[in-house]
């Protein structure tokens, strides 16, 4: 629970936040979901909020230069975000380094990819597409060329931006995908939730050797899931919970992260061991020299 001054408090009794709703988390296009993260505030208390900690007139000045105003934001959005990081595979890439007078060199690496969303609900429309022109203007050509491999779109009701094309389309045509993890993190202002097992697995073919196995194995039998939910302002607290739920729900948790970090000890002792034969520390045995009494 977070408590905080008169001011504040005025601000968060007068401008309440609105409780997530499953339908919004279930409009994330995938079904191989790794984290969401999904939160409602109030755009009309913005204004007020910035003169409080005293950051007005810096944003009023900012917005003032790209002739947008606090105001035109407020109209503009309705106060839902999400966030999907979804289908996270690990890609075996070649890349090339050309060297100045020399032959090129090719250098594999493994390297992640995943699809991320992000999403905004709209207020009114003329003053998103307002919004949205005063961005591409300040950005310049680089802007207005777009970004490789990143699309947006916006409807009535919704701006999405996404590296996959078809997430955007599937969320801004709406669908219910009826995740799990929805009731987990709905009912709230905010709400986030990150997918361990999923991460995990994603990741299990860059492991390389015995070490990597055993530690890869370790971690997937220990971490399930994150859930973090909160934003709710009552007596006087703002208040937030934040849970880490272990695979194993028979076993005292406190016992099994003993068990987890030994058996992490273990895998790295395991990794020194071929330079032990090579350590410049190692103590010669002990001379034994003659007696010099007579």
């Amino acid at each position: 629970k977070g408590y905080y001054n008169k001011e504040l408090s005025k601000l968060f009794d007068k401008y309440p936040s609105k409780e997530i709703s499953a339908d919004l988390v279930n409009r994330i296009p995938s079904q191989n979901v790794l984290a969401a993260f999904v939160m409602n505030y109030p755009p009309e208390g913005l204004k007020e909020f910035m003169k409080v900690i005293g950051v007005d007139g810096m944003v009023n000045g900012f917005l003032g230069k790209a002739n947008y105003s606090i105001e035109e934001f407020i109209k503009a959005n309705k106060g839902d975000i999400i966030i999907a990081v979804t289908d996270l595979a690990v890609a075996n890439r070649i890349d090339t380094i050309n060297i100045p007078g020399g032959e090129p060199m090719t250098h594999s690496n493994s390297r992640p990819d995943a699809k991320v969303l992000f999403a905004t609900s709209i207020n009114d429309r003329a003053a998103f597409d307002k919004l949205i022109g005063t961005v591409k203007a300040q950005g310049g050509d680089e802007f207005s060329q777009g970004i490789p491999d990143i699309t947006y779109n916006l409807n009535n009701n919704w701006f999405a931006v996404s590296n996959s094309k078809e997430h955007v389309t599937k969320f801004l045509a709406g669908g219910n995908n009826n995740h799990a993890f929805t009731a987990k993190i709905s009912g709230h202002p905010f709400g986030a939730y990150i997918d361990i097992q999923k991460i995990l697995k994603s990741t299990q073919s860059v492991m390389k050797d015995t070490s990597d196995m055993e530690t890869f194995n370790a971690s997937l039998q220990m971490w399930q899931d994150i859930v973090i939910t909160g934003g709710e302002y009552k007596n006087d607290a703002l208040s937030a919970q934040f849970e880490v739920n272990l695979v194993n729900k028979n076993v005292n948790s406190l016992k099994q992260l003993n068990g987890y970090f030994d058996q992490l000890s273990k895998s790295i002792k395991s990794r020194q061991r071929p330079n032990d034969e090579y350590s410049i520390d190692t103590v010669p045995p002990a001379v034994e020299l003659p007696s010099t009494e007579n």
